[in-house]
């Protein structure tokens, strides 16, 4: 069992590494690599699906709120399944493992709006602004589960879809 947990880490590491360095590419190509044909219907049932494959011991599908409305992205699904399970996992691993995180989608002047919610410990102005690749915060600095490559890969993501990121707390 522990092994199998070991190795569980290491993949979503190494995924994670691979899926960054991926977005490096796209982001030096100036979009290059972005296929503007990529098109997916965002849902609920869709984002259920995504939270399906969350660590099992955060319980993601009882601890997530979703209300989404539908709408077609021009994002390809490996990334928007990837920002959607980023989002969702950070605001489950860093909130009380009784709460909830609520995600809410929307259409407004012409661009989609995706909001993760949690009651974590929130994050202070230096740790907004000093995002980058391998900058664990927080508790987790001090722990070997994470490379602090989640958020740096959503802000990529959005940013390749002339997108923004933005964390309020």
């Amino acid at each position: 069992r522990i092994i199998g947990q070991s190795g569980k880490i290491l993949h979503k590491r190494i995924e994670k590494f691979l899926i960054y360095k991926d977005l490096c590419i796209q982001e030096t190509g100036k979009n290059h690599f972005i296929n503007k044909q990529n098109k997916i219907r965002i849902s609920t049932n869709l984002v259920c699906n995504y939270i399906l494959s969350l660590q099992d011991e955060l319980n993601a599908r009882e601890r997530t709120k979703i209300n989404l409305k539908p709408q077609t992205l021009s994002i390809s699904e490996w990334h928007l399944q990837t920002v959607v399970s980023e989002l969702v996992e950070n605001g489950l691993k860093f909130s009380n493992e009784n709460s909830s995180v609520a995600m809410e989608g929307y259409s407004k002047e012409g661009f989609y709006f995706l909001s993760v919610s949690d009651s974590g410990r929130g994050m202070s102005k230096n740790e907004i602004q000093s995002i980058s690749a391998f900058n664990k915060f927080g508790e987790d600095k001090l722990s070997e589960h994470g490379l602090g490559l989640g958020l740096s890969i959503i802000k990529k993501i959005t940013e390749l879809h002339n997108g923004s990121f933005r964390i309020h707390s």
